[in-house]
């Protein structure tokens, strides 16, 4: 039409609403969505469908019910981590929603966790097998109300072999200002698994994201099960610090805040005039090899990283399974 123009090229997404990855087969030949890889050539997904049984006079790798005009699916519908063309592609979608949340914010944390997770170019164990890890995420932006239905939806969802009851690929990320916080408030990860067994529920600080900052990775590697270096206790590392370093432990003079060695004071702390510059982070072949993927029961070059708890935070950072331990011990107190 005269005087208008639309080009793709900036365009991320294709046929059927599906993300374009224009990485594998070049520009608009392949598509990625949560669970799969599609092959827009030959229009079929590169993983039997999991849920075949269910549709039995269907080719396991049919899609959309081989009606592409009236049926979408953008997610594809299984699996965090797949094995594609010899990498181990390890999928993350992100729901910010809160006071804070917004598209810069959203977009700048998402690219600071794809871009962390990815720098090492090392590899994952999976069934026995080494592969070289590729970290994929996507995001959205959106209310509360509407993270709490995605939420409410992910608690009841389970795969065709009822081994996958929650969708680990799903993630919720609170965004608030400290301004509206408690004093020392943090960026975390906690949830029914706490910060030892991998969550998909976030608290970020606007404040702390800005390009290149590693505090939303160091909390997204808690989300895949990693922790603090040393535990609980302080202790002194030397080297370039890995991603799940913190201030609590003594690092080399080339990565404090003030150019001096830390120094360990005792088991819970280490002087506070020589602290880690937490920029200072990155992800290491020891972080990656720390992973503990779960194959899925079903035969396919699939598996999960992490675990799901789906709590969501309210504005002062609590979580509502936290409000609801809060409101239990107010009554046993009031009894008493």
């Amino acid at each position: 039409m005269i005087g208008r123009d639309f080009s793709s090229a900036n365009y991320r997404f294709g046929f059927n609403g599906q993300e374009k990855d224009n990485e594998i087969y070049g520009n608009g030949n392949a598509n990625t969505a949560t669970f799969w890889e599609y092959d827009t050539r030959l229009a079929e997904r590169w993983n039997p469908d999991p849920k075949s049984q269910t549709v039995p006079n269907f080719s396991p790798y049919a899609t959309f019910n081989n009606n592409p005009i009236l049926f979408t699916d953008k997610n594809g519908d299984i699996g965090e981590i797949s094995i594609v063309n010899g990498k181990a592609i390890i999928r993350s979608h992100m729901v910010y929603y809160g006071g804070a949340a917004n598209e810069k914010l959203a977009k700048t944390a998402t690219e600071n966790i794809q871009t962390q997770w990815n720098v090492s170019g090392g590899k994952v164990m999976f069934n026995g097998k080494e592969y070289p890890a590729v970290f994929k995420l996507t995001y959205e932006v959106t209310t509360v109300e509407n993270a709490k239905a995605k939420m409410e939806v992910n608690e009841n969802k389970s795969d065709a072999t009822n081994t996958k009851p929650l969708d680990p690929s799903l993630n919720f990320v609170r965004i608030e200002s400290k301004d509206c916080l408690p004093q020392d408030s943090k960026n975390t990860m906690t949830g029914a698994n706490g910060s030892t067994g991998g969550d998909n529920s976030f608290f970020f600080i606007s404040e702390d994201i800005q390009p290149g900052n590693t505090s939303q990775a160091h909390e997204y590697g808690h989300g895949l099960g990693l922790t603090h270096e040393g535990g609980a206790k302080a202790t002194t590392y030397h080297g370039v610090p890995h991603i799940m370093v913190t201030t609590v432990n003594a690092v080399d003079k080339e990565y404090t805040r003030d150019g001096q060695p830390g120094v360990l004071i005792d088991s819970k702390h280490v002087d506070s005039k020589h602290l880690l510059n937490q920029n200072c982070r990155t992800v290491t072949q020891k972080n990656l090899s720390e992973l503990k993927i779960t194959p899925l029961k079903n035969g396919l070059q699939k598996g999960t990283v992490g675990g799901s708890s789906n709590l969501l935070f309210d504005p002062n950072g609590k979580t509502n399974k936290q409000n609801k331990e809060d409101a239990t011990k107010n009554k046993t107190n009031q009894t008493h």
